[in-house]
């Protein structure tokens, strides 16, 4: 049977994650689209994490776009997720829109942090003075805080 077949066929979560782990080792993927709808499913975020991880798309400017609507969108364990692939998947072209995103004010802390942590890939200077000007940063977290610092001192900001 057809691995995606065979995923789409199980019923129960356990299998379901472990195939997808499989898919992962295998280099296998899925469609974007078949990923995009079932994300909307009331899976875990265990296995929405596992299914950004495997998604794939012909045309790289799509697959960035998943990736940053869905940091937006998704819980913060899965927007890690997808931050981390678009920095290993994608041509990251779009590193500008990170600013965009950073700004936003219902971004939760970890993500905000992951965003900063892969600052290289994000939009560098660019994306440090917009991380800088974000209102509430005196009560986030101190390893906030102290990657916002070490991520200015590379930058010379």
């Amino acid at each position: 049977m057809e691995p995606i077949k065979k995923y789409l066929s199980m019923t129960h979560r356990v299998e379901r994650l472990q195939t997808l782990r499989d898919f992962i080792k295998r280099g296998e993927t899925i469609p974007i689209e078949l990923v995009e709808d079932l994300l909307l499913l009331d899976l875990s975020t265990e296995e929405k994490s596992l299914l950004v991880e495997v998604a794939r798309s012909d045309r790289s400017d799509e697959l960035e776009d998943f990736y940053l609507r869905g940091v937006t969108q998704w819980s913060q364990d899965v927007a890690v997720v997808a931050i981390k692939q678009w920095c290993s998947k994608t041509p990251q072209k779009k590193y500008a829109q990170w600013v965009d995103v950073i700004r936003r004010p219902a971004l939760s802390q970890r993500t905000f942090y992951t965003i900063i942590e892969r600052a290289f890939h994000t939009g560098g200077s660019r994306l440090l003075k917009a991380a800088l000007e974000v209102e509430g940063l005196m009560e986030m977290s101190h390893a906030v805080q102290g990657l916002l610092i070490l991520r200015s001192l590379q930058w010379n900001i």
